[in-house]
C-alpha cells in the first residue's frame, strides 16, 4: 500500500540520518519481547502449579 512505501521510506532516512535511534528502537523491541516471555512463562508455572 502507498502507506507502508511512505512509512518503509521515512524510516530508510531516519535510519540514515539517526542510525543511533535506529539501534534504541531495535534494544526496546528485543528487550519488551524478552518481558513479554518471561512474564508470560511466569504466569504458565503459577496456572500449572
Amino acid at each position: 500500500s502507498k502507506e507502508e512505501n511512505l512509512a518503509k521510506n521515512i524510516d530508510l532516512k531516519i535510519n540514515r540520518q539517526y542510525p543511533h535511534l535506529v539501534i534504541f528502537n531495535h534494544k526496546k523491541t528485543v528487550s519488551k519481547i524478552l518481558l513479554e516471555t518471561v512474564s508470560y512463562m511466569f504466569v504458565e508455572k503459577v496456572t500449572l502449579s
